[in-house]
């Protein structure tokens, strides 16, 4: 029997939230798990889906826990009324605070129906169990009530919970134990139906993250999402939460010689751009968090360039770096930003375009708009990736669900207009300065080559047809034959030529091609066959 028992109640801005459906992917609301746990000091969540059945979810971390009385708050009308919004921006080892409205405990409602939460409660040294059941109309009852007008209801009932029991402390229980064997069937069936998931061995999952970064790059898929929901939903993990790099950097160690400065960077910026993603992944190692799901610890998972290889070569890539610090409308806004850029489109795809990062938790996944940029860049566009880390300001912005942005807001407006900026001043104009550049030592790699399969053809030709030895020199425009000693030499530079001069070389020249071959054999139906070659051999 429980000890205590009431309805969910939930804030009308948080009702008007739900009617729009809060979180977008199942990435979306576990990482909201996540980051409770990163705010409750925790070092380790443990998530498991149960692969490969997807019949139960649990969620486990080692944070300072919850106590009896935030629990009955934040059902009693707490959720998107908490004060989470107040409590100082750092924590322990100093951590920034990532919850704002304290929605969080709303996310797994996302895949379930129903769930438990156990929590022992390191400083009041206690322990409690508790159970949530929402509505199965709640999307429908929060979507007429956001629409009934003059409505001045404060809370609205979305469900039912229940205080089960009390517990003495223990401390090897430390934290919080959210669990559920409720989850929405369509969560379930799609997890099952991942196409990955179908091919893969029964109950094989992979044994560590190197192994998983393989299910990522090295497949025939363009796109994480083609792999299945499982996988997608770990990739999301991966970029989403506040976890650190896998290789200390986005960026390979094989291509650090291979990094062209743009144009008129200031040398000393671009250095410090490079040392910024070196602190960065020092600040991510020092906040001591750790996520393992399924039996396997996520890292974020970026290895620029992919393929690293571009036809026989390293690839040439640019890292441009950007930087801002302003008060706008009396409050600061500083962020700092990178942009890499390759020789061909980026793979996967979804790490094409920018992800904007607060606290070191990603608000939404990869940009491929790069903020609604407004100019035209295809193809350039996708050989493009880069994370903008915001370090003050723009929470304002943030939607309930924090992973969108309010975008009338003035710091949205002013990142997303420095970023465009920048973009449109110095990314786009330097990749498309190189690619004209590649482009151009491409044709003439190409053209060097395209020569000597023509001489070789060439050699090949008046042998077989002439006893005429055949010579190329390096300069001139003519044809020059020697009847006496039986030579014929070609200028490259016709060989270089375009196809119109090349033409009109020809043109000029056949009845001398046809005196060699008559001069050589005497008979016309061999000169008839080594014109059509001659000519198969010079005009293509």
């Amino acid at each position: 029997m429980a000890i205590n028992q009431g309805e969910i109640e939930v804030s009308k801005k948080t009702l008007l939230h739900i009617s729009e459906g809060i979180y977008r992917t199942e990435g979306s609301s576990i990482k909201e798990l996540i980051s409770n746990a990163f705010d409750a000091k925790a070092t380790k969540v443990v998530i498991n889906t149960n692969y490969p059945t997807f019949d139960i979810l649990t969620c486990q971390d080692d944070g300072v826990g919850m106590t009896e009385g935030e629990f009955l708050r934040i059902v009693q009308g707490g959720i998107g009324d908490s004060p989470k919004s107040t409590i100082s921006q750092i924590n322990a080892g100093d951590r920034p605070t990532i919850g704002k409205l304290g929605i969080g405990i709303l996310a797994i409602a996302q895949i379930c129906r129903s769930f438990t939460i156990i929590s022992h409660h390191e400083e009041s040294k206690t322990g409690f169990k508790g159970r949530m059941v929402f509505r199965t109309d709640v999307d429908k009852v929060a979507k007429k009530k956001s629409l009934e007008p003059g409505d001045k209801q404060k809370n609205y009932e979305i469900g039912t919970w229940e205080l089960e029991e009390r517990y003495e402390y223990d401390s090897k229980k430390k934290g919080v134990l959210i669990f559920t064997k409720d989850l929405r069937q369509s969560y379930a069936k799609r997890f099952r139906e991942s196409k990955a998931i179908l091919q893969a061995p029964k109950n094989d999952t992979p044994l560590n993250f190197s192994t998983l970064l393989d299910y990522f790059y090295i497949n025939d898929y363009r796109a994480i999402k083609e792999l299945g929901p499982y996988y997608e939903l770990i990739w999301e993990l991966c970029q989403l939460a506040p976890l650190p790099y896998f290789n200390d950097t986005p960026l390979r160690e094989e291509i650090k010689d291979h990094i062209t400065v743009y144009p008129f960077e200031n040398a000393g910026l671009h250095k410090h751009g490079l040392s910024f993603i070196k602190a960065k992944q020092a600040e991510l190692k020092a906040f001591d968090f750790t996520v393992i799901f399924d039996d396997i610890r996520l890292y974020r998972g970026i290895k620029l360039p992919y393929p690293i290889w571009r036809h026989s070569h390293l690839q040439q890539c640019q890292f441009f770096y950007f930087e801002y610090d302003n008060i706008v409308r009396k409050r600061p806004l500083k962020f700092q930003a990178y942009f890499f850029s390759q020789e061909c489109a980026i793979k996967p795809r979804d790490l094409k375009g920018l992800q904007i990062r607060i606290k070191n938790v990603g608000i939404g996944l990869y940009d491929a708009t790069f903020i609604k940029y407004d100019k035209i860049e295809s193809p350039r566009d996708n050989w493009i990736s880069g994370e903008i880390y915001v370090h003050e300001g723009l929470e304002s912005a943030l939607n309930i669900d924090r992973d969108s942005f309010n975008e009338n807001d003035e710091h949205y407006f002013i990142l997303k207009q420095q970023i465009h900026r920048f973009l449109s001043s110095k990314v786009f104009p330097t990749v498309s300065s190189l690619q004209r550049k590649r482009n151009k030592e491409k044709r003439i790699r190409d053209a060097e080559s395209r020569v000597l399969e023509m001489q070789e053809e060439l050699e090949v030709l008046f042998n077989e047809y002439s006893e005429f030895d055949v010579e190329f020199r390096e300069n001139g425009q003519e044809l020059i034959v020697d009847l006496d000693e039986q030579t014929i030499s070609f200028p490259n530079d016709i060989l270089l030529a375009t196809f119109k001069k090349r033409r009109d070389f020809f043109s000029t020249n056949i009845l001398e091609f046809i005196e060699v071959f008559r001069h050589s054999l005497g008979d016309n139906s061999d000169v008839s066959d080594g014109i059509k070659k001659l000519t198969s051999i010079i005009l293509g």
